[in-house]
């Protein structure tokens, strides 16, 4: 792994080394996309680790945004476990008029209200090993808690994506309407334990986050449209689950 963190390294000098780089797409996905194409990358979706076991995260020096560890969908009452949640508390969406959308993030230590109906917050089970989706009608009246993740999953799910984590580092600017990015920094991250991710949970530094619409063409018009149920923590957060082991 020593190897492949200084490879990456190496390839990241050299596209420091560029300066600024136009942006090869617009939009908040541009500046991993183009860092990639220089890297000599595809881009994927996968569970597993970007760049030979270094999963690679880009971010933009002076924003605060979060970004997601891993996507896991809960388990429950039903196999599919999403689409009931879906069902029951989709609602409307400001541009959605026709079609439903569960699109909220949800912590530990307030309830997020979701549609005019309901409120989602999350709760643990250490005995039972499970973070709980609770469920509470407006008047925070209790209606459920049986979608959960278990410890056993989430865990799996971490430490399979996160063996090292290279977060790189970018100024920006536009010009003439186009985005450019000067990759400045690098940094080296090693997850500290399984504990420090579930504290993390607890403490409101990780939000689960649902990310469930409809399609709106296509042969599948009219069917839900799950883009993933994502663990999302900040950038400013970081250090709760990471200790940095290399930078540049």
């Amino acid at each position: 792994m020593d190897n492949d963190i200084l490879q990456l390294k190496n390839n990241f000098i050299d596209i420091s080394n560029m300066g600024w780089i136009k942006s090869m797409r617009g939009g908040s996905t541009g500046i991993g996309y183009t860092f990639e194409y220089y890297l000599g990358k595809s881009e994927d979706n996968f569970f597993l680790p970007d760049y030979n076991g270094i999963e690679i995260k880009t971010h933009r020096s002076y924003s605060n945004s979060s970004f997601t560890l891993f996507n896991v969908s809960p388990d429950g009452e039903s196999f599919f476990e999403i689409e009931r949640l879906y069902n029951l508390y989709g609602h409307r969406g400001k541009n959605c008029s026709n079609s439903k959308v569960l699109n909220n993030s949800v912590v530990c230590s307030k309830k997020t209200c979701v549609g005019l109906k309901y409120k989602f917050s999350l709760d643990f089970s250490d005995a039972k090993q499970r973070v709980y989706l609770n469920v509470y009608d407006r008047n925070n009246v209790f209606v459920e808690n049986n979608s959960y993740w278990t410890y056993s999953l989430l865990k799996e799910r971490l430490f399979l994506k996160y063996d090292i984590l290279a977060i790189v580092f970018a100024d920006s600017k536009f010009v003439g309407g186009f985005e450019y990015f000067k990759y400045s920094c690098i940094k080296f991250y090693k997850i500290k334990s399984f504990d420090s991710f579930i504290e993390a949970i607890k403490k409101d530094k990780i939000c689960i986050t649902f990310k469930i619409g409809t399609f709106k063409s296509g042969k599948r018009v009219g069917q839900i449209h799950d883009h993933g149920t994502g663990f999302c923590i900040n950038y400013s957060d970081i250090d709760y689950v990471f200790d940095v082991i290399d930078y540049f």
